[in-house]
């Protein structure tokens, strides 16, 4: 019911009316009352009692009582809601420390404050990393955080604000001073100030600076003011003035040189009981490695390939490395920022003494003992051409197996280090030899799953996979996944997270579980999270989204057991370290083999505070070529070398070998479909494993004073065979004997003769043996093939589909929406092509014509289809990109795709040519890659 003027009745008795007027809800009396004097007892009763009753339904958190005059100067008693306290309000007013540590009141504070000012005359690496991912969770979450510091007595601590630093330079917001004082003069000051965005706020002022032990563990003392009180904003005023002072100077790499180099080795001892973190210690499987790697520079190479499983512990490998070298420079490369960040992190643990750079995003302190660089920056032409070539002594390149082999040429090109450092967890499918070339053809260790098991280093896993009832063929595909809304849609149903659940119940009771679940955006991570409590499991949705939990918070409460599962996009594939966990629920499609062994690698690593006998991984498996992706990553995990169809024979029959304490169980309904989406995809047995790198064997040519032979390393290979083994040569089976340093018998099956001889004459001609000739032996297909090794190749004629009216204008231009007719032309190219994977096409424009491979207008460039991979699988590469409005077909590109934060852009060779933005929303498709320019034979 209305009274004609807006507001609308609540409630009455038999002497009063409530009504709402917005955020006021006015008490009419029935009868005109011009004060509360002139009502009956009767009256007064009924009207307090209305009162009473609106505040408790409608102003749970109370209500402030005002009587007014109205219409007629009528009594009227309007009733004002309070607004709920800030819960800045509700920490401690005294924290004396010990049992109520003041760390807890900071972390509270900076997940609840916008802005943050804390002084701190001595900042300990022990104590920053009591709070710093909290820190990190406010400034990712937008919060301005100034920080001001001392160097007193040289206390605090370089490796400290050499984090600082780092992190000052991935965060905007976060700005750190350092209050240089004078001579005769101490700076002692402590004081944590958190303002809400309603400029609620909080300081504390007392005795507890950033260590660990005025944090967490002494008799420290200190007092809280509120924004009501004159104190406050007095602090407020002296810490404006005191951070405006000419003697609080910006940290910056100069400045933390500068301070590290007069400060004394040993400094007072102020905070006595501030132990600092220990440093990591190499286990037994980076001893062995390093062991290795030390032989391998001492036999004289220049560089190496290490291939260490998921949670074996790639980065801080390359760190004790070169620190154990006592080399000056060095210089990591990867492709993401991510696990750049998580590089130099493990670094500062290993090297606290170093200073560490940044070379992406947007940032480029080259000048550092270290610098994390990403590949897409410093192989820029202005930046690489600026790069001193021997500048570093030493230089790792991380995971490069997600880029083009060429981009990471150009930096080994440039560059002369005293040792280069490949690593890898999982090189992709046709890569292994790209690796092994960058790394100088030396494979310095490799460790997979099976060793760190044997090692106690890592937890075995056992696999169920459950069959998905989503149709995946009703959702649009586009650019190698998913259309994420409608994906969501299909996935984040009661029906389908009650299905998984019931699976995850039944492979991993519940109990002391806890489960990482990986769903396929933010709104299918907040809707598993909400489903799981209401299922009675304690969970958080934790992702970079603005509905995601506190990430540093939840993950303590995971750790404590306070929360049972933690649902997760994307944000634990790389970075974060979370070993407690025991299970692993799988509710989305995997991008790629990698991602998928990135996120079963989680949980592969053993718990820190509680045994875990296994890790147990519940996966869904759909009715799209996609989930094919997660068969080739489980036969990476296994290391067998066996095709798909072979490991799906073996899993029907129970024949798979296993790993010690691993399973591998897939329902009859599941081994069917993916044998049916095999036959699709046509590869079957044909298609290698796309993450088991067996790399190739070289051996080196020699002679008996008669006959050439084949000499092994088997210190530098010890996986060369042994005894008689069938090997394939020019596409025929021989039997070769090896013994322990050489190849001198070859026959063919069913006969004693050595043909050995015939076989390296008939490559290298009758001198083999008596140059430098090298063969290969590789791993392909679960068979072993020898091969030549030819220093030069012979341009190869091949007929191929020639698209001569297809303008992939490196220019931009609209095209024909009609298919385009292919000819066929024989070209010469030094690789083998297939009519089937390979096109010529001919460029429009000169946006390409740049760099060491340029492609001008005119130009006749061979490429390869890869019409399923996604952008992130040819990011740094030049591809042929069809680009649709809509429906329709826009346009097609020859750029090379580059991300940039969220988004994209397209790139040219050209330094003339600006890059370009693809807005949101926009369709990219990957239609092939630009192998290089070719001629017509």
């Amino acid at each position: 019911m209305s009274d004609g003027t807006g507001a609308s009745e609540l409630a009455a008795n038999a002497s009063a009316s409530a009504w709402r007027r917005g955020a006021v809800i006015e008490v009419r009396p029935l009868r005109s009352l011009r004060s509360i004097d002139e009502a009956s007892p009767d009256e007064l009763s009924d009207i307090f009692s209305l009162v009473g009753a609106v505040q408790r339904e409608h102003m749970p958190d109370g209500g402030r009582v005002e009587f007014v005059h109205g219409a007629g100067n009528t009594l009227v008693i309007r009733v004002h809601p309070i607004a709920p306290a800030h819960p800045l309000r509700a920490l401690r007013g005294f924290v004396p420390g010990q049992e109520v540590p003041l760390v807890d009141v900071l972390r509270a504070g900076l997940r609840l404050a916008t802005k943050v000012d804390i002084v701190a005359a001595f900042v300990m690496l022990s104590g920053l990393r009591e709070i710093k991912d909290d820190l990190e969770d406010a400034l990712e979450r937008g919060a301005h955080v100034r920080l001001l510091t001392g160097d007193t007595l040289s206390i605090t601590d370089p490796a400290a604000l050499g984090e600082l630093l780092a992190l000052a330079g991935e965060h905007e917001r976060l700005e750190v001073r350092m209050y240089c004082s004078p001579k005769g003069q101490t700076f002692h000051a402590k004081a944590y100030v958190f303002v809400a965005h309603d400029d609620v706020g909080i300081a504390y002022v007392g005795s507890s600076n950033l260590s660990r032990s005025a944090l967490n563990q002494g008799i420290e003392w200190n007092l809280r003011a509120v924004a009501e009180q004159a104190a406050f904003a007095e602090i407020r005023a002296r810490l404006a003035a005191l951070w405006e002072d000419p003697r609080s100077q910006r940290l910056t790499p100069k400045l933390l040189a500068d301070y590290r180099e007069r400060r004394p080795a040993a400094p007072p001892a102020v905070e006595a009981f501030d132990v600092p973190p220990l440093p990591p210690t190499p286990h037994a499987i980076q001893v062995a490695a390093l062991a290795k790697l030390k032989l391998s520079r001492e036999s004289g190479d220049l560089g190496g390939l290490v291939v260490l499983a998921t949670g074996l512990g790639k980065t801080l490998l390359s760190a004790f490395d070169f620190a154990t070298t006592g080399w000056s420079r060095a210089l990591f490369v990867a492709h993401r920022e991510e696990i750049l960040k998580q590089a130099r992190a493990a670094w500062g643990r290993v090297l606290p003494g170093r200073s560490l750079g940044q070379w992406f995003a947007g940032k480029r302190d080259e000048g550092a003992d270290v610098v994390f660089a990403s590949i897409q920056a410093i192989t820029r032409a202005d930046a690489l051409a600026a790069v001193d070539p021997e500048r570093f002594d030493y230089v790792v390149i991380d995971e490069f197996h997600h880029a083009e082999a060429a981009t990471y040429r150009r930096l080994i090109d440039h560059v002369r280090p005293r040792y280069l450092l490949g690593l890898t967890a999982t090189p992709e499918r046709g890569d292994g030899a790209d690796l092994l070339e960058l790394c100088h053809q030396n494979l310095v260790f490799r460790a997979g799953l099976v060793a760190g098991l044997e090692a106690g280093l890592l937890a075995p896993f056992r696999y169920h996979a459950i069959r998905d009832g989503v149709d995946y063929a009703q959702i649009p595909w586009r650019s190698g996944r998913f259309d994420e809304a409608l994906l969501t849609q299909a996935l984040a149903t009661r029906e389908h997270a009650s299905a998984a659940l019931r699976a995850l119940d039944e492979h991993a009771p519940r109990g002391d579980r806890r489960v990482l679940v990986f769903c396929c955006s933010v709104a299918h991570a907040d809707f598993m999270a909400t489903f799981l409590r209401e299922q009675g499991v304690a969970a958080a949705a934790v992702h970079s989204g603005p509905t995601s939990a506190p990430r540093a918070e939840s993950l303590r409460r995971f750790a404590a057991g306070e929360l049972a599962a933690l649902t997760a996009v994307d944000l634990f594939n790389e970075g974060l370290d979370v070993p407690d966990i025991d299970a692993v629920l799988m509710l989305r499609p995997t991008e790629s083999p990698v991602v998928f062994l990135q996120q079963i690698g989680r949980g592969l690593r053993l718990g820190r505070d509680r045994p875990k006998s296994h890790l147990t991984v519940v996966d869904i498996v759909g009715n799209h070529r996609s989930f094919l992706d997660k068969l080739d990553a489980l036969r990476a995990l296994l290391d067998s070398g066996l095709g798909r169809v072979e490991v799906l024979r073996a899993l029907r029959g129970e024949t798979l070998a296993l790993p010690p304490g691993c399973a591998v169980e897939l329902p009859t309904v599941v081994i069917d479909l993916l044998e049916q989406l095999c036959v699709r995809e046509r590869e079957a047995d044909a298609r290698p494993a796309v993450l088991g790198l067996v790399p190739p064997i070289q051996l080196k040519l020699n002679h008996n004073h008669a006959d050439p032979i084949l000499m092994l390393n088997r210190e530098r290979r010890p996986d060369t065979p042994q005894g008689e083994v069938e090997v394939e040569v020019d596409g025929e089976p021989y039997v070769l004997r090896f013994v322990k340093i050489a190849v001198n018998v070859a026959t063919r099956p069913g006969s004693k003769d050595n043909v050995l001889p015939d076989i390296l004459r008939r490559w290298f001609g009758a001198r083999a043996g008596w140059g430098k000739e090298f063969v290969t032996l590789a791993r392909r297909h679960g068979r072993w093939r020898l091969e030549p090794v030819r220093e030069e190749v012979a341009p190869i004629r091949r007929g191929v589909p020639f698209y001569r009216e297809l303008a992939v204008a490196a220019g931009l231009g609209p095209l024909s929406h009609a298919e385009p007719r292919a000819e066929v032309a024989a070209i010469r190219a030094a690789i083998a092509v297939d009519a089937k994977r390979h096109f010529v096409v001919q460029i429009e424009g000169d946006s390409m014509d740049g760099g060491e491979t340029p492609i001008r207008d005119g130009d006749l460039v061979l490429c390869e289809w890869v019409r399923e991979r996604s952008l992130r699988e040819v990011e740094g590469q030049p591809c042929v990109l069809a680009i649709a409005d809509g429906p329709e077909l826009a346009e097609v590109v020859l750029k090379i795709p580059v991300q940039d934060g969220p988004g994209w852009l397209l790139r040219s060779r050209n330094p003339r040519e600006p890059d370009r933005r693809l807005a949101a929303g926009v369709d990219v498709r990957v239609v092939a890659r630009a192998l290089g320019p070719v001629a017509l034979a």
